[in-house]
């Protein structure tokens, strides 16, 4: 997975929506098939889900929606905190990180960013975002 592998832990940005207020699932399975149903979601990203951790326990997971578009959900709000913040740290000046976010969890599109990687489609992130009821941004 691309930022549950590869990330470090930062602070959120300031945003005009708390976070808590944004739609939560109970479950990555359930943000899966929220994002799925709006966005149909590759057959090759049908695979198990990435544990997420910090020190002992498992904190949330991570899965692909795409080549360049990754799924986050966390039980603890500090990593999804640290999570979002690491994957618009990942903008550079050569492209921007799309993020739709909720209360626990964030889609992340990291198709301007990856090196060497070309995405297999595009996703309007801006319609997910609308659809789901979550805060759209972009980190440049």
């Amino acid at each position: 997975m691309l930022l549950a592998s590869a990330t470090g832990m930062l602070f959120m940005a300031a945003s005009c929506t708390p976070t808590e207020a944004l739609p939560a699932y109970d479950s990555m399975d359930d943000v899966y098939r929220a994002v799925d149903g709006h966005v149909g979601c590759a057959d090759h990203a049908q695979g198990q889900p990435i544990s997420i951790s910090t020190s002992i326990q498992p904190t949330g997971e991570s899965r692909m929606c795409t080549k360049s578009v990754e799924i986050l959900w966390f039980q603890a709000s500090e990593t999804h905190q640290e999570a979002r913040s690491a994957a618009a740290s990942a903008a550079d000046p050569s492209g921007a990180v799309y993020i739709v976010e909720g209360a626990n969890w964030f889609v992340a599109d990291l198709s301007e960013v990856q090196q060497r990687s070309f995405p297999d489609r595009e996703v309007d992130m801006k319609e997910l975002a609308k659809a789901l009821n979550a805060r759209y941004s972009v980190e440049h």
